[in-house]
């Protein structure tokens, strides 16, 4: 198999000290987002004018056995704006893994995600006005693209051959010369989940069987530099918008899970829990989509950026 190369140099900058404030839900307010007849409904990501894009599925047993369906919604308090996207010959009755998932929406509306084929192969596709196209990462065993930016660059992750996770970043997916691997330098597996665009890109990584770490990727200068969320055991960015905030989800030493917002850390859970939050890409506005066990949800920010 042919490996990726990254294409810039790698520098690695230690980790820095982040301003930390674990100020809690007080700034923000959350508006439950229910896919029509799903049993459970993950909104990834939501643009500036308020669309949104996800996916949803029903449960049978322990399995969404009827596979998931991807979504987008104009206005995801309203569940007669729902629009289904399943990838043509996506198999969507594989149990707990098949369909499609969509996984992100820039500000003109292009959408991101992967589906699941027959055989269980999944493969990245960039949906709009047009339709969706399908594509891969060139020999990749598995594609999954997970951000999209507003020049329509994508990043996710590939598996190679062996099973092991590497990010990539592309700015056109049907020119295999475009695709650039990422690697945070030392680890065993890395996965790339949101960039904006000023070519921050972020993910999160793991070094051996070591917990999971975050990291933010300057893809202009090609510098690296790993963090973690204060006093957390594992942490996963998701998102990071044009001002420059991170969102995510963390693990606590106790074993649970909170979503999360920097600068500076703030832990966000779902009212009325103290686990078992996960928050995704955060908007421009500071939207924040996230799930809390079967609840999907937008979190409103009182205070957004400008």
């Amino acid at each position: 198999m042919r490996n990726i190369v990254v294409l810039l140099p790698i520098q690695v900058t230690p980790t820095p000290s982040l301003p930390f404030a674990d100020a809690g839900n007080s700034s923000w307010t959350f508006h439950p987002v229910n896919y029509p007849g799903a049993a459970l409904t993950v909104p990834q990501a939501v643009n500036l004018i308020g669309k949104a894009a996800g996916y949803a599925g029903t449960i049978v047993g322990f399995y969404y056995n009827d596979g998931w369906h991807g979504f987008y919604t104009t206005d995801f308090t309203n569940q007669a704006t729902f629009v289904s996207i399943d990838y043509p010959g996506a198999a969507s009755t594989i149990p707990g893994t098949g369909g499609t998932l969509a996984t992100s929406i820039n500000d003109s509306g292009c959408i991101v995600g992967y589906w699941t084929d027959s055989r269980g192969g999944v493969h990245g596709f960039i949906y709009d006005n047009s339709g969706a196209a399908g594509f891969d990462c060139l020999d990749a065993a598995q594609t999954h693209p997970i951000g999209i930016n507003d020049a329509n660059a994508i990043v996710g992750r590939y598996l190679d051959g062996n099973g092991n996770s590497h990010g990539f970043y592309t700015t056109d997916p049907t020119d295999p010369a475009s695709f650039a691997g990422i690697d945070y330098p030392g680890a065993s597996q890395t996965l790339a989940t949101a960039l904006n665009n000023h070519g921050l890109i972020v993910g999160h990584y793991q070094a051996g069987k070591s917990a999971s770490h975050g990291f933010i990727y300057n893809h202009t200068t090609g510098v690296y530099t790993g963090f973690d969320y204060p006093r957390a055991i594992a942490t996963f960015p998701s998102g990071v918008n044009d001002n420059g905030r991170i969102s995510g989800y963390y693990t606590d030493n106790r074993g649970g899970q909170h979503g999360f917002f920097w600068p500076p850390f703030t832990t966000i859970d779902y009212p009325g829990s103290t686990s078992g939050t996960n928050v995704f890409t955060i908007g421009d506005a500071d939207t924040l989509p996230g799930v809390y066990n079967d609840v999907g949800f937008v979190a409103l920010s009182s205070s957004p950026a400008n």
